[in-house]
């Protein structure tokens, strides 16, 4: 059996009312907080859960190089297409978290709101 974060029609269905425009415009402060809290002199940022890419086009404007990982196809499309219409270059990648591995490090990794706990 499936979890429920799991399901894909969940969140093409609650995407509307989880998402909506004033979370994205949100996320520009909630970025400077972070960036203001964290000591860090990279480059290299890792955001965990990254659903529609609110956090992760936003540190790309900035100039951080960003991978923005999850689990949901539907979210990461909306996230790539984000990243598109303001022309940044962000790498999504399809996987679940726990299970997300790769060769390089990060200087920085986020994981926002509630997503940790869904496990």
């Amino acid at each position: 059996m499936s979890e429920w974060f799991e399901n894909e029609d969940f969140w093409t269905e609650m995407y509307p009312y989880m998402f909506p425009e004033e979370r994205f415009e949100s996320a520009e402060d909630q970025v400077d907080k972070i960036l203001s809290l964290v000591e860090f002199s990279g480059t290299h940022i890792l955001d965990l859960c990254c659903g529609p890419g609110r956090h992760s086009t936003i540190l790309a404007e900035r100039g951080f190089s960003v991978t923005g990982v999850d689990a949901t196809a539907f979210l990461l499309q909306k996230a790539r297409a984000r990243a598109s219409e303001r022309k940044l270059d962000v790498e999504f990648v399809q996987d679940d978290m726990r299970r997300f591995v790769r060769p390089s490090s990060y200087d920085l990794v986020l994981n926002m709101f509630t997503s940790f706990g869904y496990f």
